[in-house]
């Protein structure tokens, strides 16, 4: 240990102490700069409960104080808030709304999903954060178990984070009969949303669990026709010219999502037949008669395969994009983003880093404009621009202009305010400075902060997340 980290320490002690303070406002302020300031020497108070602060924001930061900190009861603690009670010691107070918690019980349970596999960056500010995983902190075996009894609540009754406690059993690989024998059952309960039926019959598929078959079968009779598509997906396994026929018939009568998840389905069904209807729906997509939403699960599933028809179609349709048209390449990013894989990307992606300079709710970086009611501001191809081509519409509070002093001083900063006789300038840290446009010998404009390339460094999917997720910031 350095001498400058025991100060830190110390600083980090003190800093915890003021979570139980009486005053909710510094209670608040102590749990947002220990997260957001790294303090991980005061994350174990800040898991402990002791915070008297019980808004979403700080709650948040003391679910991701209790994951980052690791061992069997914290994992304990995330399922406790995960369920349908909710630990008392954790719930909310009555500031929160019920939209609002559910939404908190989600991400207890998404944490406790990627119990093993590490996010490199913070949870809660997307910094590069890595967790140490010295000392048995996170042993696979204290997420499963702990899931287990979330998993047995979902035979019992619905709850709106049911979807989330799949994802998690999947995540986590369990497969133990107890698990595999509830999802069976909901897979064929149509009380619970498709949504959730499906995530369970995938997970059934995943660990090839002995309920699998006798879901299926139930599965490709369902009254819902996204049920019914995936089960004759995932019965392509056995059937594959069955699983055509039923995909295919899903693509000609039934709606733009069963669209869209009969073309999921295709991408990897093994049979000659997904490739005559891959192509055919290639010459479709390009006369405009593709549903938005299906574009891309089109695209994705005609990239996957290797039969000459379907590359040469593939091929043919992008070579018919306009070449100096960016946008054209990414238009089916503009429509069918899932919102929560969005928020994660935004918030965590290593190599975008979105909130590293944006705020979001009062949380981010300040390197680019605030995006909260971007949403009613900008429309979405705008939007898609600024992701793929960063550098072609700069905010105007955040041109950042080079001048070359006539003395030879260079001065870099926020253009803020221009008239023919001066020009005021905000350098980062600085108090804005006016020049007069006499001195000045000339200026330039600097570049978006962003990554220039940011298009190629994403995928198709993930910026089409995004996209979803920037069109709730209103």
């Amino acid at each position: 240990m350095t001498h400058g980290e025991p100060r830190i320490v110390d600083a980090a002690k003190v800093i915890g102490g003021f979570l139980a303070d009486a005053d909710t406002t510094i209670s608040r302020e102590a749990a947002w700069l220990i997260t957001d300031r790294g303090l991980s020497a005061a994350n174990a108070a800040l898991a402990s409960g002791k915070v008297t602060a019980t808004d979403t924001m700080t709650t948040l930061r003391r679910l991701n104080a209790s994951f980052r900190q690791g061992g069997k009861e914290n994992a304990a603690m995330l399922a406790s808030f995960g369920s349908a009670q909710g630990n008392p010691s954790l719930v909310p107070g009555s500031a929160i709304t019920q939209q609002e918690r559910t939404a908190l019980q989600a991400e207890a349970i998404r944490l406790l999903s990627r119990w093993n596999s590490l996010p490199a960056r913070d949870h809660v500010t997307g910094l590069f954060r890595p967790i140490s995983t010295g000392s048995g902190r996170f042993l696979a075996g204290d997420a499963v178990e702990n899931l287990g009894a979330l998993v047995g609540g979902l035979a019992r009754c619905m709850t709106p984070v049911d979807f989330e406690i799949i994802e998690a059993a999947r995540a986590l690989g369990a497969k133990d009969t107890g698990t595999t024998e509830v999802l069976a059952q909901v897979a064929a309960s149509t009380g619970h949303p498709p949504k959730v039926r499906i995530a369970a019959l995938r997970t059934l598929a995943g660990s090839n669990a002995p309920q699998l078959a006798e879901a299926l079968k139930k599965a490709i009779t369902d009254s819902n026709s996204t049920v019914r598509i995936t089960a004759a997906g995932l019965l392509g396994k056995t059937d594959p010219a069955a699983a055509a026929k039923g995909l295919e018939y899903a693509l000609g009568q039934g709606t733009p999502e069963d669209a869209r998840a009969a073309l999921v389905e295709l991408a990897a069904l093994p049979d000659p037949e997904a490739d005559r209807i891959l192509t055919e729906q290639l010459a479709a997509l390009a006369a405009g008669k593709v549903p938005p939403i299906a574009k891309l699960e089109l695209l994705e599933a005609a990239g996957k395969r290797e039969a000459p028809a379907v590359k040469e179609a593939l091929a043919k349709y992008e070579a018919a994009l306009p070449k100096d048209d960016l946008l054209a390449r990414f238009a089916a990013c503009l429509e069918g983003g899932d919102v929560a894989s969005g928020r994660r990307i935004f918030n965590e992606h290593a190599v975008a880093a979105c909130r590293r300079c944006h705020m979001v709710e009062k949380s981010g970086g300040e390197a680019g404009p605030a995006l909260d009611g971007i949403a009613t501001k900008k429309d979405a191809k705008y939007l898609l621009e600024s992701i793929i081509a960063p550098n072609a519409q700069i905010a105007e509070s955040f041109r950042m202009v080079v001048l070359t002093m006539k003395d030879g001083s260079v001065k870099l900063g926020v253009l803020r305010a221009e008239t023919p006789e001066s020009m005021t300038i905000h350098a980062p840290g600085e108090e804005p400075e006016t020049v007069k446009t006499a001195d000045i010998a000339s200026r330039d404009a600097v570049p978006s902060s962003m990554l220039p390339n940011l298009g190629d460094m994403l995928t198709k999917r993930e910026i089409r997340d995004i996209m979803a997720y920037m069109a709730t910031l209103k």
